[in-house]
């Protein structure tokens, strides 16, 4: 089966096989159906807040994978940074791709807010 979306290939799959593992990160499980749950929660927070791109530094955690994936239901823009780079070089790509919202290490992006378009999650 061909998936179109995020959105498709996760609703399918909870309604299709619910109590099937979708992700494993160390000792925990989430299921397709818990994490169409939580991506579509995060979603419809990310839409109610008005956001429009969301700079995200991955830390490969399920959380992560759910923020990511709730952004772009939430048709918001989707930018992967790499922390490793200076901070005033992610600071002029925060400028650049107008992110309004940073994902990751707390320090970090609190160091970064003010390259913000608006605000921190």
């Amino acid at each position: 089966m061909r998936f179109y979306s995020f959105s498709h290939l996760l609703s399918h799959r909870a309604e299709t096989t619910p109590d099937a593992p979708a992700l494993r990160h160390g000792e925990r499980t989430v299921t397709y159906i818990a994490l169409w749950e939580a991506v579509r929660a995060r979603s419809q927070a990310l839409r109610a807040e008005g956001r429009t791109c969301l700079a995200v530094f991955p830390d490969g955690s399920l959380d992560c994978v759910i923020e990511i994936f709730a952004a772009n239901i939430a048709g918001m823009q989707v930018v992967l940074m790499d922390d490793s780079l200076p901070d005033e070089t992610i600071a002029s790509l925060l400028r650049y791709t107008d992110a309004d919202l940073l994902w990751g290490d707390e320090d970090l992006c609190a160091d970064l807010a003010p390259a913000l378009t608006t605000g921190v999650a």
